[in-house]
């Protein structure tokens, strides 16, 4: 290909410009041309679609040629813009245009068009400036702080949860039902007052009143279901809550109705537990008196974990406790008070279950009592106080041991404290 030096086009002046052809100043001209020019391509790609022969014989003719009609160019070179660039960039600124609205329609029409033959491409490299990639957020943990006013928020709202049949939340003056249920092998009767909430009528509304800080409340309150289908004094399964002929009722248990106040005074630890991006522990330990002159550090332990939507609620709670040493820092043991130990729920030296029904069968047998009579609550021990007896010497002596605590729900009834090794055995109790 002939070299052709446009060196003299570098610095041109205005008049020279205006006189080459065809890029005149009379822009009338121009266009026409440039127009006649895409009329032509365009008349010329839809005789080759339309006659597959005439391109074949073209393309046969284009074979015995030797002379390339591609030209290949590779590099950059580094250029200054010459004076004649914007009109030249101008018109073939509407070259580029009409060609691309006739080359379009065309395709759309030709229904041939596997067979037009490709135009010459060339490769173009674009380098793209992006920001550099970012590390995904990780979810910030709550603070400390904020840990500790999610459990104060919330401990109104789970207590009142706990406490739904007790006399705090039951009108013994509203109408009652009498049904039977059976556990360890007896009978007991159990009295249902129909609940006057304004908040919810049924128990569905219920659960989702309480789905707003609580998981799962549905899985939390004990329900028989809908008993309309039975007479009153039948056998029904063992609940707290029933709906019959519409109404919702609740079980009336004569337990003690914690409030927060009870948790405010004579704080002996106050921090958070197993604590992961979605989940934690919180106890609070008090010094409390009870009525037959026991000191008892006694532990509320609330779990809480955040949903699928991010909102922080309440999994479930515990209290529970051990004999007051005055001696001992309550906020530097390693785990929480009632779950002393590590691995407390999850340790395969503790199996729970078996401890939790032995404790039922020794109440039975030993006092012809039930488990049901009592608030239960349980607490890790790694020593044992002088205020116990050993029923039996055949324990696991490792100091892996559950101290059960029993509050009876009747006033008159007697407060029972009963010690277990990790496998269940009852071995001791307090006197």
């Amino acid at each position: 290909m002939k070299d052709i030096d446009l060196g003299i086009l570098e610095n041109a002046e205005d008049d020279i410009v205006e006189e080459l052809v065809p890029f005149s100043a009379d822009e009338e001209a121009v266009m026409k041309r440039l127009f006649s020019m895409s009329e032509k391509k365009y008349n010329e790609l839809i005789r080759h679609s339309d006659d597959p022969g005439e391109e074949k014989k073209e393309n046969e003719e284009n074979i015995v040629r030797e002379e390339p009609e591609e030209t290949i160019v590779e590099g950059v070179e580094a250029y200054r813009r010459p004076a004649w660039h914007r009109p030249l960039c101008a018109a073939a600124a509407f070259l580029l245009i009409a060609g691309g609205v006739g080359t379009g329609f065309a395709l759309n029409r030709s229904s041939k068009f596997s067979q037009v033959s490709e135009p010459a491409s060339y490769e173009v490299t674009t380098e793209v400036f992006t920001e550099p990639a970012t590390e995904p957020l990780t979810e910030r943990a709550l603070t400390e702080a904020e840990k500790k006013k999610l459990f104060e928020d919330l401990l109104p709202v789970f207590f009142e949860s706990w406490s739904l049949n007790t006399l705090d939340h039951i009108d013994t003056g509203q109408d009652s039902l009498t049904f039977r249920y059976e556990s360890l092998g007896e009978e007991f009767d159990a009295t249902f007052y129909k609940m006057n909430d304004p908040r919810f009528s049924t128990f569905a509304g219920m659960c989702d009143y309480y789905d707003e800080y609580i998981i799962s409340p549905e899985t939390a309150f004990s329900f028989a279901g809908d008993v309309s289908d039975r007479q009153p004094g039948e056998l029904i399964d063992e609940c707290y809550f029933l709906e019959y002929n519409g109404e919702l009722y609740a079980r009336y248990v004569a337990k003690h109705a914690y409030s927060e106040n009870e948790w405010k005074d004579d704080i002996l630890s106050d921090r958070s537990f197993f604590a992961s991006s979605g989940r934690f522990s919180w106890e609070r330990i008090v010094k409390n008196q009870l009525e037959d002159g026991f000191i008892e550090a006694q532990a509320l332990t609330v779990e809480f974990e955040k949903d699928d939507d991010g909102k922080w609620k309440v999994i479930t709670g515990s209290i529970g406790g051990t004999e007051y040493d005055e001696n001992r820092d309550y906020t530097g043991s390693e785990y929480p008070l009632v779950n002393e130990g590590p691995s407390f729920m999850t340790d395969e030296d503790i199996d729970m279950s078996s401890a939790i029904d032995n404790v039922n069968n020794y109440l039975e047998y030993q006092y012809n009592d039930s488990s049901l009579n009592y608030d239960m609550h349980w607490s890790m021990m790694t020593e044992l106080p002088e205020s116990y007896y050993h029923i039996t010497d055949n324990f696991r002596n490792n100091n892996r041991w559950i101290r059960f605590v029993l509050d009876p729900y009747n006033g008159d009834g007697v407060r029972r404290v009963i010690y277990t090794d990790g496998y269940g055995v009852v071995f001791g109790e307090e006197y």
